[in-house]
């Protein structure tokens, strides 16, 4: 070991900033918000496999989905873009609440 057998922890450097985990755009909201909605289907063929590891991992995201829209919905006030997210939120409420009676 180098410095003697002395062990140095690891700091972190001033470039590594925490970002926030909700923080998105209404772009990025949108094209997730697509992905997830598409990936419905694979779920059912997963959780017919047995891979409910998968399933697992599907649900985390719905759910960090919708924080990530709640979140950005709060930071707009623009009527338009809350009315948009609204309904993405509404319409991520349906599609959890299936996934959770059926998964």
């Amino acid at each position: 070991m180098k410095n003697g057998g002395v062990r140095r922890r690891r700091t972190m450097r001033s470039s590594a900033k925490h970002l926030p985990m909700h923080a998105n755009t209404m772009h990025g909201l949108q094209h997730w918000y697509q992905r997830e909605f598409e990936k419905l289907g694979w779920m059912v063929l997963a959780k017919a496999k047995g891979y409910d590891f998968k399933i697992a991992a599907y649900k985390k995201a719905l759910h960090h989905l919708k924080l990530s829209i709640e979140h950005v919905m709060a930071e707009y006030s623009d009527p338009d873009r809350r009315h948009d997210l609204a309904v993405l939120h509404m319409n991520l409420m349906c599609l959890i609440d299936h996934v959770e009676k059926d998964f």
